[in-house]
């Protein structure tokens, strides 16, 4: 007597049923995985950058020697108006330090030089307003996005920071 080795049809569809359920749930875990790797990527790109350059301004403040009043737009967004300017006066030969916004580049010019981008390229700067709360303390409020042209919720990331700083020459 020859005996067929094979599957039945009801083992079939039970194989199959397994297989689908278990691909059902792994599926959309994944892509769960996936996208939140994006999302936590994009989000430490803009967190990073926010408090690089949020330090970088409060460190450059306080090692000035003065404020350039007339050169400085208080209380406009530098974002906003490419003509906007923050001014501080190094210690040195009167040289200058130049804060602007081009496109949403954060750009440090000094002495008239090659202005030079301070954020990565993944970011974008929205607003940066700076406030003369004395003749030594000035305060910031800087906002950093993500610069994805991407709709999808798991690409946009931006952050508000708001600091202040002294100068130590006075």
């Amino acid at each position: 007597m020859n005996k067929l080795k094979g599957f039945t049809f009801i083992e079939l569809i039970l194989y199959i049923a397994i297989i689908s359920t278990v691909l059902g749930s792994v599926i959309p875990f994944a892509i769960s995985v996936i996208q939140g790797s994006a999302k936590s990527e994009i989000r430490d790109q803009v967190n990073t950058s926010a408090s690089l350059i949020s330090a970088f301004i409060s460190s450059r403040i306080k090692n000035a020697t003065g404020i350039n009043l007339t050169g400085s737009n208080f209380g406009t967004n530098l974002a906003a108006d490419p003509s906007a300017r923050f001014t501080l006066d190094i210690t040195g030969a009167g040289t200058p330090l130049v804060f602007s916004v081009l496109d949403g580049s954060l750009m440090l010019s000094r002495s008239g030089g090659a202005p030079v981008n301070l954020n990565s390229s993944g970011t974008r700067v929205t607003e940066l307003i700076f406030t003369d709360n004395s003749s030594e303390n000035i305060s910031f409020s800087l906002t950093l996005t993500d610069n994805s042209s991407s709709t999808r919720q798991e690409y946009q990331s931006s952050i508000n920071i708001v600091s202040s700083s002294q100068l130590r020459s006075r």
